[in-house]
């Protein structure tokens, strides 16, 4: 009877494991999908002129934020 719990609690254990790694690997699908969707997520294939035009917009955004500490 024992042997038989045994074989019960490791087959529900490596079911749980495997059910984790499949909802991890959903979840790291949704997060590198949200990365190529988000602004500032994707930054391996930008050029310098990409990246000198990303720097002036995040620059005229900020400018017009009152920075002052409450």
């Amino acid at each position: 009877m024992a042997a038989l719990m045994g074989e019960a609690a490791e087959a529900m254990a490596a079911g749980t494991a495997l059910a984790q790694a499949a909802g991890l690997a959903v979840l790291k699908a949704e997060m590198a999908a949200l990365s190529h969707v988000l602004p500032g997520g994707v930054t391996d294939s930008i050029g310098a002129d990409d990246e000198a035009q990303r720097l002036a917009d995040e620059a005229a955004r900020e400018e017009g934020f009152d920075n002052m500490p409450v």
